[in-house]
């Protein structure tokens, strides 16, 4: 953890758990997949449990859950699930409040800002068109970007060179554990989104913690190095 005082020149946030309460996409997503196997819903506390380390992981997760055995046939079985999930209206993601007014805000101040999810890359960019965020990125870093996914520090180090920042002059924003450990990783300052899907929270130091968007607005426009600074 830095200084108080730090200012960052690039901002890098986490999608789902961070900007959008993806839960309830995601637990509808999984439903349509379970029923074709005659298998049960996932909860919405299981579906918030099973977020955060990539889709693969969620859906191993799941098939354990609801004790369906993939292991013969997992890709053909991922694929259908991906199918599901492409298909899947991205108006079930829903903003967290004041989410989208902090980031438009940010905007027009002229800081850089990305993003670095395990979201693979179709169903994150549909989301970003539909819920109007597109335009604020000027770097998507997605679970299928590179080989590596968070919590390995490759993809927010390449968000980050996307920007043309530097580690030093960075912020990781994020809601869980695996972001957390990414941040840690790749030697970048993390703030911690307290109203997302974290399962472990005591091992996580953040510089800065918010539940209201609004609050997180407020530190960023203190702390940051506008782009065309």
């Amino acid at each position: 953890m830095r200084a108080a005082g730090q200012s960052y020149r690039a901002f890098v946030f986490d999608l789902d758990g961070t900007i959008i309460d993806s839960a309830p996409a995601l637990q509808a997503i999984a439903a349509t997949f379970l029923a074709r196997h005659d298998r049960e819903p996932l909860s919405l506390e299981q579906t918030k449990a099973f977020i955060g380390d990539g889709s693969r992981v969620f859906f191993r997760r799941m098939l354990a859950a609801r004790d369906l055995d993939a292991a013969d046939d997992f890709e053909q079985r991922y694929a259908a699930f991906q199918g599901d999930y492409a298909a899947g209206s991205p108006h079930d993601n829903r903003l967290f409040p004041n989410a989208g007014e902090a980031l438009a805000t940010l905007a027009e101040a002229g800081i850089a800002m990305a993003l670095c999810t395990n979201k693979p890359e179709r169903p994150t960019r549909i989301v970003l068109d539909a819920l109007g965020l597109a335009p604020f990125f000027g770097a998507v870093v997605t679970g299928d970007t590179l080989p590596e996914t968070k919590p390995h520090p490759g993809p927010l180090l390449h968000a980050i060179a996307e920007l043309g920042g530097a580690t030093g002059e960075a912020l990781f924003v994020g809601d869980s554990e695996v972001d957390a450990r990414t941040a840690v990783a790749a030697g970048v300052d993390f703030a911690f989104h307290e109203a997302g899907y974290a399962r472990e929270r005591d091992g996580i130091r953040p510089v800065t913690r918010f539940s209201d968007w609004s609050d997180f607005a407020a530190f960023a426009r203190r702390h940051a190095l506008a782009a065309t600074g």
